[in-house]
């Protein structure tokens, strides 16, 4: 099973993760929680978030694909604070302000949702929780995160305009479960997931 949570940075996906991995173990299931594609591309020397290239994001998004590969041959749930999803809306940011002319855009456009596409067709999403923009601020003084606030709202922007063209994809083989958190009811969001998940 494939668990993922999806969203801007800075919005408590990974608290959310680590609460999730943490009660599925004590519930007796082998669990593990995927590495952070996006950190291990950075620590190669590769800028990310505001000021990231397409050859980093592109990296970063095989390297998600890659990994989710691996540690689900390993364990039974693997739990993600990421998906290809919101790593290629990094990606699609990226694309967007390169102004590439209208028929080069498309064309790596097709080819990298292609990627995205064969994934999901393989290894489909059993739940993807989007997480919103609240007014928690959550730590992000990890050398990691962006504190742009613009930054971060824009990504989520291009995520909720993406998964409202993308519904389909999210559909394959009728095997994913997707959930919206509710904005307003943020000191449920642990309840809700352990109780839409209910293994």
């Amino acid at each position: 099973m494939k668990i993922a949570f999806i969203g801007t940075h800075g919005v408590g996906k990974t608290g959310l993760a680590w609460s999730l991995a943490g009660y599925l173990k004590k519930e007796g299931f082998s669990v593990e929680m995927l590495p952070e594609a996006a950190r291990m591309i950075a620590d190669m020397g590769y800028k990310i978030n505001e000021n990231s290239t397409e050859k980093a994001q592109t990296m970063i998004l095989k390297k998600q694909i890659q990994l989710e590969n691996h540690y689900l041959r390993k364990y039974e749930i693997l739990v993600c604070d990421r998906s290809v999803i919101d790593n290629f809306v990094y990606l699609l940011r990226v694309l967007k302000n390169m102004k590439l002319k209208k028929t080069h855009f498309e064309k790596k456009l097709k080819s990298y949702m292609n990627l995205i596409r064969n994934h999901f067709e393989k290894s489909p999403y059993d739940y993807i929780f989007y997480v919103p923009i609240t007014n928690e601020k959550y730590s992000n003084d990890d050398h990691y995160r962006s504190k742009n606030e613009k930054f971060k709202q824009e990504i989520d922007k291009l995520l909720k305009e993406y998964l409202k063209t993308s519904r389909v994809l999210l559909s394959v083989n009728n095997k994913t479960r997707f959930i919206a958190l509710p904005k307003k009811s943020q000191k449920n969001w642990n309840r809700i997931v352990k109780d839409t998940i209910r293994l």
